[in-house]
């Protein structure tokens, strides 16, 4: 592939070998979030190519914990979105979510809830949704969970 014929590449999907052949071109930079083995895979390829900016977001499992004295139903739609914000591809997303027990039916009821008032179409929802790939909550919906 000609330098420049390609200015970048958003997204791609496949395995291994899409990979390689993606990292095999004369990059700029490589810019990947996901699984710790993957990145150590991609730094691997690239050594000795230091004209090759790198950029890494691996392997977060960030957790999350709400508090028997939460707002239950600020803190459901807070963690969806932090959930789900850009599908999940970002390296804060959150992966886990422990909640008291004694909050624990109200918290699962209100999270099922939130997500069910969801619909991701571009430009068109009950929940306000930028596009098919961005999950946001209304302007004031979030705030901190105390």
């Amino acid at each position: 592939m000609a330098r420049g014929a390609v200015a970048s590449v958003a997204a791609s999907v496949g395995g291994g070998a899409v990979g390689a052949a993606l990292l095999a071109q004369d990059l700029d930079g490589v810019f990947f979030t996901g699984s710790h083995a993957t990145g150590a895979r991609i730094a691997q390829a690239l050594n000795g190519r230091f004209n090759v900016k790198l950029q890494l977001e691996l392997g977060g499992k960030d957790p999350t914990y709400v508090c028997e004295d939460a707002d239950v139903k600020v803190a459901a739609e807070s963690l969806a979105d932090g959930a789900m914000y850009n599908t999940g591809q970002s390296c804060c997303s959150v992966e886990r979510i422990y909640v008291h027990a004694s909050i624990h039916v109200a918290f699962v009821d209100a999270f099922d809830g939130f997500l069910n008032e969801v619909v991701v179409r571009p430009r068109v929802s009950a929940r306000v949704v930028e596009d098919d790939l961005f999950l946001r909550p209304r302007r004031g919906d979030v705030r901190p969970v105390r």
